[in-house]
């Protein structure tokens, strides 16, 4: 996670009103990006009715 020092040049005010998820991959973006399959399906059933 070569970026998390970076974050140090982020102003205070903008980290304190956002989350930052560091990934070392791929498969860490995309867990922190998308909704599990089980959590979109109930969601689109909830919203359906």
């Amino acid at each position: 996670m070569r970026n998390g020092p970076d974050l140090e040049d982020v102003p205070e005010a903008v980290r304190a009103e956002m989350t930052f998820h560091l990934a070392s991959s791929v498969t860490d973006v995309l867990a922190a990006a998308l909704e599990p399959v089980a959590a979109a399906g109930a969601a689109g059933a909830a919203a359906a009715a």
